[in-house]
């Protein structure tokens, strides 16, 4: 009997870890700024300005 609950216990976590989210793992920071947004406004040119001279 226990050699079958650690045999599907083993299943279950082998199962969990071959089926990730791809969705969860590509997505883009929401707290950070993206490079190619960053200077979109004047907020965000003067806060790249004043963190090259802190």
């Amino acid at each position: 009997m226990k050699k079958i609950n650690i045999k599907f216990i083993a299943v279950f976590v082998a199962l969990a870890a071959l089926c990730s989210c791809d969705k969860y793992l590509t997505r883009e920071p929401m707290s950070d700024y993206l490079s190619g947004t960053f200077y979109d406004n004047e907020a965000a040119l003067r806060l790249g300005a004043n963190g090259c001279y802190q």
